[in-house]
């Protein structure tokens, strides 16, 4: 019987995304800062994310510790190859946590979907260690469909990902979700800091069952 970890997780925080976004969008790539209680977060484009106060603020993360315990594997994937013999786990599913969680409340369209194509990349790299038991799930910016539908493609067809998250669930990228064949699974997402009017500019229609989306093999 084949054990597989369906929602692990990397650590992309760290990567040096000033120097791999598109040029036009270094100064506004994503950074870790520190709040004034000394928690990480990424501030984009000017502003922390996730929202660290205040209505609808979140973490993306586990339970926020004292003494947070090193997860090494999540930026090595050697050491995670070795954390899973370990634990018996054969294959791994892997999404991110920030930006990648925090990704559908980029304001502009355009940096979310380099920031999008950057993390793809990053990840690809990371699963290249192993392609046979790390599995990718990609990052869309769901506030430009047409590009979404694009970079979902990419990751499928060059980069071998096997799922895709985007919430709340686009019309697009249902269409090519059904035509690349694939099953259906929601993965939850932190809840927006948005009103449902201004979740409207970005998806086709917010009003479905599922918080989020994601597919897999």
């Amino acid at each position: 019987m084949r054990i597989i970890d369906a929602d692990g997780h990397v650590l992309e925080r760290d990567i040096p995304w000033a120097d791999l976004i598109d040029a036009p969008y270094r100064s506004r790539a994503p950074r870790p800062v520190q709040d004034n209680r000394g928690y990480t977060f990424i501030m984009i484009d000017g502003k922390l994310t996730p929202k660290p106060v205040g209505k609808a603020c979140s973490f993306v993360g586990a339970p926020r510790s004292h003494s947070p315990q090193p997860t090494t594997g999540m930026v090595d994937p050697k050491q995670r190859l070795k954390d899973m013999d370990l634990e018996g786990i054969d294959t791994a599913v892997l999404f991110g946590t920030s930006p990648f969680l925090s990704l559908p409340f980029v304001e502009d369209k355009d940096l979310a979907s380099a920031v999008a194509r950057v993390y793809n990349n990053w990840l690809a790299g990371y699963c290249s260690a192993d392609p046979r038991r790390l599995k990718g799930v990609a990052a869309v910016a769901i506030q430009d469909p047409t590009e979404a539908v694009k970079e979902l493609r990419r990751a499928v067809d060059e980069l071998k990902f096997v799922a895709v998250a985007a919430p709340p669930i686009s019309a697009s990228i249902m269409r090519i979700v059904g035509l690349l064949e694939d099953s259906i699974s929601p993965h939850q997402y932190q809840k927006p800091a948005i009103s449902l009017k201004g979740l409207q500019k970005f998806t086709a229609n917010p009003l479905r069952s599922f918080d989020s989306l994601a597919w897999a093999d």
